[in-house]
């Protein structure tokens, strides 16, 4: 429910200002790594959709999933547990120019991320031997801000690295938490 209305509310955005005779829309899928405050590095995936208008500003939806998998074994038990986090952001960023190909933005971002835990524990003791397994999820509310730099091969063909950090309010599954988000994406205009 809460994806449906950030992606209502982007759309909405999108449609009032894309009148502008400048606008122009693109698409940047990326390869990113992810690092959640408690747990490792993690490599994902990202796709953007957004348009800039005004030369230096643009609208984005961006949807990225990251999974972190963790096992530990003791004398009695074997532990599994498989994190997913999939945040959902409506972001602005604003871009100014370094070189003639060169730009750099900075943006700030709100949404939703999705997290879930699934965990796994098999176990064995002198009456006997068992599993364990639960899942739980949940929606929480996400905000932060970027930095990136980007180089135009052509006017419609960049290359993007982009640094994010996001904070997530507390939910069922976690605490609330901090992640860094650092991308390497293309992005193609249309």
């Amino acid at each position: 429910m809460k994806y449906s209305k950030l992606l209502l509310a982007s759309l909405c955005l999108g449609a009032a200002t894309s009148y502008a005779a400048d606008a122009r829309f693109y698409a940047q899928p990326s390869i990113a790594i992810a690092e959640v405050e408690g747990f490792d590095a993690t490599v994902g995936g990202s796709l953007t959709a957004g348009f800039l208008f005004a030369e230096k500003h643009a609208l984005e939806i961006d949807f990225s999933q990251f999974s972190v998998d963790d096992n530990y074994r003791d004398a009695f038990s074997s532990n599994e547990f498989n994190y997913d986090f999939k945040p959902l952001l409506l972001s602005y960023r604003y871009e100014f120019p370094i070189t003639a190909k060169l730009y750099g933005s900075i943006g700030a971002s709100l949404g939703v991320t999705l997290q879930e835990v699934s965990a796994r524990q098999t176990y064995t003791s002198i009456l006997g031997s068992g599993t364990w397994s639960r899942e739980r999820k949940d929606e929480v509310f996400t905000a932060g801000f970027s930095a990136g730099l980007g180089y135009r091969f052509t006017d419609r063909a960049a290359a993007v690295l982009s640094a994010r950090s996001l904070r997530a309010s507390k939910s069922d599954v976690f605490p609330e938490n901090t992640y860094s988000i650092l991308q390497l994406g293309l992005n193609w205009g249309f």
